[in-house]
């Protein structure tokens, strides 16, 4: 599994994984989909790394991404230093309502990105 291999750095060079892992861009707290907007100010805890959200709270980094295919939605949230994390997969329009519940809960933690999803 994927995830597995990113928590357990396997089938990747570590410079990569650490690219990955390395806040590439912060992300606008006010819109998804900025295409004309230019943020007021950017997110000091949620970025973009290559290919993964990032989540910087209280001393924690947690990667995370979302799957939005209609109706069916997907989740993941891992915390590499604990090697720890939760994959979510749901049918239903509304799944991802269901995920920051759940994603608190496994991990211990506030989930901020879900108040940037929408």
């Amino acid at each position: 599994m994927f995830v597995e291999a990113i928590l357990n750095g396997k089938g990747l060079k570590v410079a990569t994984l650490r690219e990955m892992e390395r806040p590439q861009v912060a992300l606008n707290p006010e819109c998804r989909i900025c295409i004309k907007q230019e943020p007021k100010q950017l997110s000091k805890n949620l970025f973009w790394g290559l290919g993964w959200g990032i989540q910087r709270k209280d001393g924690r980094e947690e990667l995370w991404h979302w799957g939005d295919n209609g109706s069916f939605k997907a989740f993941v949230m891992m915390e590499p230093k604990t090697k720890s994390g939760v994959v979510m997969f749901a049918n239903s329009e509304k799944g991802l309502e269901i995920a920051k519940p759940l994603v608190e809960e496994a991990l211990g933690m506030e989930a901020l990105e879900f108040e940037w999803l929408k």
